[in-house]
């Protein structure tokens, strides 16, 4: 058959129409596989788009999780705050029932009022006669306080007295100390004065007592007794010059008689003058004036022997001669006696006045001590007084801080009671005016965004659901495409049916056709310009679908770290 058409259009020179009916067929195959290589496309995009709205999905799902747990979270939020409005309005309703409840009591109590001012006026005398025990009774408290203040103004003053007796105490120290300081001066200046006149003393009783030893041996070798050949004259003479060296002593006397009471006299006399000077005589001194004393009374008995002997002489000489020379052996060993007596008695006043003078210096070097000791207590009393005028300064300083501070502080908190209590009042109306407004602000933020979160999830579930459609109708318009390409190929085919059967046909009719395919042509080609453009739209709608996930994701991420905030 193929040949027979060969033949045929060769008898009929239709080959060149042949041959571009050929190309036209190459070009429609060549379309229709570009067609299915768009449909391949479009296939891989629809598998693609199918992932991407699986991942939307998933991705809604985890963002409806997400929402879940935060609208379960403010439900709980709204929950607590439901109840504590509802406690809010329990409150309020009980204050209220409290209002009704005084009110009604209010009312009761005027009504019992009004009762009793018509019923009884002796309620009203007797409420009268209470108010008057109050304002009694007020009367005495105030009579009473200002008995407590009386009570602080005694105080205060006892309190004063106190001080000004500290202060008067503290001056009497003063003038102590100030009177101590001139004796102390008074001894420096008396000590040596005192020095002076003890030695001075010293040297005059040294001079006076001291007795001279010369003049002591010059009459104890120069007086003899007499012998035998005296007369009872001669006798009495010798016992005068007797009586005369046993006086050497003391002073001269006269008669024998006497000569024994002034001896007597003159013992009593030294043994007076030495206890009177010598306030602080030794065992020894003592000791000589009692040899002193005996002495003296040998003296007198051998006085009385001689009177006893010149008694006897005048009746017998010879007696008297013995009797004389046994009063004249008598006489040289009484004044032998009394010689040495005398010269141990000048040495034992001589000691004396030496351990007066040793004991005198030891009495100034103890006033000396006691001296600096006064002057080492009169410093440590000075140390005192200023250790007292320290601590009493601070104390009276602080005395009258305390009397003066009840009064500066009952002002003060009258003054600031005063002044205060308006402002505490406006400040804490302020700070409940700004915790309302605070508290306020607060939940409108929170609504604010809450509101704003919701409207972004609108919005993107608003582009969610566009971009669904404009896919939903692209896929439309390629299904229709494909359908009007479909329906080309059907067409291309019967005319190419209809040009094989139309071989026979004249050359116009062969124009004709060929006029009618390029047609056909130019619409494919505008369908394939369509399909480009839908593409691209189809490539921009992916883009954006893209843009939306990251969008989505950066949401999921900050609700994720909301969620973590809240969390902890």
């Amino acid at each position: 058959m193929m040949l027979l058409l060969l033949l045929l259009l060769l008898q009929l020179q239709l080959l060149p129409l042949l041959l571009l009916l050929l190309l036209l067929l190459l070009q429609l195959l060549l379309l229709l596989l570009l067609l299915l290589l768009l449909l391949l496309l479009l296939l891989l995009l629809q598998l693609l788009l199918l992932l991407l709205l699986q991942l939307l999905l998933l991705l809604l799902l985890l963002l409806l999780l997400l929402l879940l747990r935060l609208l379960l979270r403010l439900l709980l939020l709204l929950l607590l705050l439901l109840l504590l409005l509802l406690l809010l309005v329990l409150l309020l309703l009980l204050l209220l029932l409290l209002l009704l409840l005084l009110l009604l009591l209010l009312l009761l109590l005027q009504l019992l009022i009004l009762l009793l001012l018509l019923l009884q006026p002796l309620l009203l005398l007797l409420v009268l006669q209470l108010l008057l025990l109050l304002q009694q009774l007020l009367l005495l408290m105030l009579l009473l306080l200002l008995l407590l203040l009386q009570l602080l103004l005694l105080l205060k003053l006892l309190i004063l007295l106190l001080l000004l007796c500290t202060l008067l105490l503290i001056l009497l120290l003063l003038l102590l100390l100030l009177l101590l300081q001139l004796l102390l001066l008074l001894l420096k200046l008396l000590l040596p004065l005192l020095l002076v006149v003890l030695v001075c003393y010293y040297i005059a009783t040294v001079t006076i007592t001291t007795p001279d030893s010369a003049t002591t041996t010059t009459t104890t070798t120069t007086t003899t007794c007499p012998t035998t050949t005296i007369t009872t004259t001669s006798l009495i003479t010798t016992t005068a010059t007797a009586t005369t060296t046993t006086a050497t002593t003391t002073t001269t006397t006269t008669t024998t008689t006497t000569t024994t009471t002034t001896t007597t006299t003159t013992t009593t006399t030294t043994t007076t003058t030495i206890t009177t000077t010598t306030t602080a005589a030794t065992t020894a001194a003592a000791a000589a004036a009692t040899a002193a004393n005996a002495t003296a009374a040998a003296a007198t008995a051998s006085n009385a022997a001689a009177t006893s002997a010149a008694a006897s002489a005048a009746a017998t000489p010879a007696a008297a001669i013995a009797a004389t020379n046994a009063a004249a052996t008598a006489c040289t060993a009484a004044t032998t006696t009394t010689t040495t007596t005398a010269a141990t008695a000048a040495a034992a006043t001589s000691a004396t006045d030496l351990l007066l003078l040793l004991l005198l210096l030891l009495l100034l070097l103890l006033m000396m001590l006691l001296v600096l000791l006064l002057l080492q207590l009169i410093l440590l009393l000075q140390q005192l007084i200023i250790l007292l005028l320290q601590l009493l300064l601070p104390l009276l300083l602080l005395m009258l801080l305390l009397l003066l501070l009840p009064l500066l502080l009952q002002l003060l908190l009258l003054l600031l009671l005063l002044l205060l209590l308006p402002l505490l009042l406006l400040l804490l109306l302020l700070l409940l005016l700004l915790l309302l407004l605070l508290l306020l602000l607060l939940l409108l933020l929170l609504l604010l965004l809450l509101l704003l979160l919701l409207l972004l999830l609108l919005q993107l579930l608003l582009l969610l659901l566009l971009l669904l459609l404009q896919l939903l109708l692209l896929l439309l318009l390629l299904l229709l495409l494909l359908l009007l390409l479909l329906l080309l190929l059907l067409l291309l085919l019967l005319l190419l049916l209809l040009l094989l059967l139309l071989l026979l046909l004249p050359q116009l009719l062969l124009m004709l056709l060929l006029l009618l395919l390029l047609q056909l042509l130019l619409l494919l080609q505008q369908l394939l310009i369509l399909l480009l453009l839908l593409l691209l739209q189809l490539l921009l709608l992916l883009q954006l679908l893209l843009l939306l996930l990251f969008l989505l994701l950066m949401l999921l991420l900050l609700l994720l770290l909301l969620d973590a905030a809240i969390l902890t």
